[in-house]
């Protein structure tokens, strides 16, 4: 069978086999891009798929001796409020680093504004008057200690709407134990 009896039978002129072709190949390719444009997280209200930590996931977070680290978990604005969530978070020295003195700082974001969390903590950290929690002893390195064993949602006073995802942040800040940390931080 020759190429022009092909085309002769099959009762489609060979110029528009091809645009048939390229048009059912494109329309393939633009929902290909479609389906990966709509699947990107930044596009998404789903927290999970934009790969950010849960309310509730456990988590150790690494610091440097002066430096700071810190950690964003999300919960829905349906959590339950004055509700006790065990959420178990810790903090570790990075292996070059040297002994350090440490605090911390839990707030949530609500209305563009950082308000504080109440949470339940290891008996190791105290609470000062300015907001941060203190650890009782100094952070060594390859150690890890725990921070928070869990959260309390916010009170229904807050207001939160059921709709929106809302972010809390658990942040470490860290000076060496040779410098005077307790002046540079007015420790009380």
């Amino acid at each position: 069978m020759e190429k022009s009896d092909f085309f002769k039978k099959s009762k489609i002129p060979a110029k528009e086999s091809w645009y048939i072709f390229t048009i059912c190949t494109m329309s393939l390719v633009l929902i290909v891009l479609g389906v990966l444009f709509f699947q990107n997280p930044f596009l998404t209200n789903n927290p999970e798929v934009s790969g950010l930590s849960y309310l509730g996931q456990d988590a150790i977070i690494t610091v440097e001796d002066n430096g700071s680290g810190s950690q964003s978990f999300y919960f829905y604005g349906s959590v339950l409020p004055n509700m006790k969530i065990d959420q178990n978070v810790s903090v570790t020295l990075k292996p070059t680093a040297t002994d350090c003195a440490v605090r911390a700082k839990v707030y949530y974001i609500f209305e563009n504004q950082a308000l504080p969390l109440n949470i339940i903590t290891t008996s190791d950290w105290q609470k000062n008057n300015d907001g941060y929690y203190y650890l009782n002893q100094n952070l060594v390195p390859n150690l890890t200690t725990k921070f928070l064993q869990g959260i309390i949602t916010p009170s229904a006073e807050v207001g939160l709407n059921s709709a929106n995802i809302y972010s809390y942040i658990v942040s470490f800040e860290t000076l060496p134990t040779t410098t005077e940390y307790e002046k540079i931080w007015k420790i009380i």
